[in-house]
């Protein structure tokens, strides 16, 4: 659908749960997760997370993987040279993007592609904690940011590769905190809202210079949040329950969901669409990478 809601379009109508549509870069294909048996599967197979490609009309529909199962997520490398799928069970798969061959597939949930598509960020559960660390790629090299006793989680590195965003509950209440690569300057985010607030799932605007966070201490909220003053700005402040934001490749904008709606909010709050309004539950709001 267009971004303001018009020309509504059903891609797929397949009995099985789709989910994750991703597009593929330099394409006019979407890949996306499903849970649909093909005829060629074995009696005993379990359904769950393999991946599809399909035009962007929704035609031309295929399963791309057969070793894959239960993908959670799809993530490109900056380079187009990889797919790194996060998995319920299997750890992380990266694959060829060009031809969907596994090439590896490890434990480290939580990944993260640096900008120069050479490292990840993920977070190294192999002790007794969960902590945060880089992993060159391909040599899988791995270097250790943080030592101490708490859970790290879902890193994100920002556009110019020079900080990396991340949970922990390093405090009881967990929050986000902003790291170098090579694990100095480490420091909570900073923000105006209230020093008990729980903030989760940070996401760098395309320019960097904002970071989209969850609040889930109180209702679900969605703040932008300025790393360098601290200035917050809430969107959709007016609907009750309000989470997983994606940024549109301007800036501007951001899709939110609440209620199992899909909504359009601008960057600075003043605007607020609704796309869709329809009984079933909506998901995952990805958008056009365009040109």
């Amino acid at each position: 659908m267009n971004a303001d809601g018009s020309e509504v379009e059903r891609l797929t109508d397949d009995p099985a749960n789709d989910w994750a549509p991703t597009w593929l870069p330099g394409s006019e294909r979407l890949l996306f997760l499903s849970e649909r048996t093909e005829p060629t599967d074995l009696p005993h197979a379990v359904p769950g997370g393999w991946v599809y490609s399909m035009a962007g009309d929704g035609s031309d529909q295929r399963r791309m993987t057969t070793e894959v199962t239960h993908g959670l997520d799809i993530e490109i490398s900056p380079d187009g040279r990889w797919l790194s799928i996060p998995t319920e069970f299997l750890g992380l798969h990266i694959l060829e993007a060009d031809t969907f061959d596994l090439e590896m597939r490890f434990s480290m949930p939580g990944w993260s592609w640096a900008p120069d598509g050479t490292r990840l960020a993920g977070i190294d559960r192999s002790g007794l904690w969960g902590n945060l660390t880089i992993m060159e790629f391909p040599s899988l090299e791995k270097t250790r940011l943080s030592d101490y006793d708490a859970f790290d989680y879902r890193p994100a590195w920002s556009p110019d590769g020079t900080t990396i965003a991340f949970e922990s509950d390093y405090r009881d209440d967990g929050g986000v905190y902003l790291v170098t690569p090579q694990g100095t300057a480490r420091r909570p985010l900073p923000t105006d809202l209230p020093e008990d607030a729980s903030l989760r799932f940070p996401t760098w605007s395309p320019d960097g210079s904002q970071l989209l966070v969850h609040r889930s201490d109180a209702a679900s909220r969605l703040y932008v949040i300025d790393p360098q003053t601290g200035e917050s700005v809430e969107l959709a402040a007016e609907l009750e329950s309000v989470c997983c934001g994606a940024w549109s490749p301007d800036g501007h904008w951001i899709a939110v969901l609440a209620d199992g709606d899909i909504y359009v909010s601008s960057s600075d709050g003043e605007i607020l669409l609704q796309l869709t309004d329809d009984q079933g539950s909506n998901h995952s709001p990805t958008w056009d990478p365009g040109p």
